[in-house]
């Protein structure tokens, strides 16, 4: 089965560099309204610059599940991006790159 990334993409001026997400980074997200699909393995990345995560479930469990949980975030599916993000509906590519998102792609 091929594992799915998750991309968290966060405008958040904190680093990050240990395995593990210490407790102080979870806050971070938490506080800011970030959600991790309860089935995905932290990989690497930091809040700077962004965060991967790990699933086995499908691409479609995956987005569905985020679009559920952030149904006041917009969805961006263009140029083979899928991402949901803090924005208007129809926005830019530009300004969703610059936004707080996450993006799920399967990872081939």
């Amino acid at each position: 089965m091929k594992k799915i990334l998750i991309a968290l993409l966060l405008l958040l001026p904190f680093g990050l560099s240990a395995e593990e997400i210490p407790a102080a980074e979870t806050e971070i997200l938490e506080n800011n309204g970030i959600l991790v699909h309860p089935d995905s393995t932290y990989v690497y990345g930091n809040t700077e610059i962004g965060m991967r995560f790990a699933s086995n479930k499908s691409v479609d469990d995956i987005r569905s599940w985020f679009t559920e949980k952030l149904g006041e975030w917009s969805v961006f599916e263009q140029f083979g991006l899928w991402a949901i993000y803090v924005g208007p509906d129809g926005a830019d590519f530009g300004t969703v790159m610059m936004a707080t998102q996450i993006a799920v792609s399967e990872n081939d």
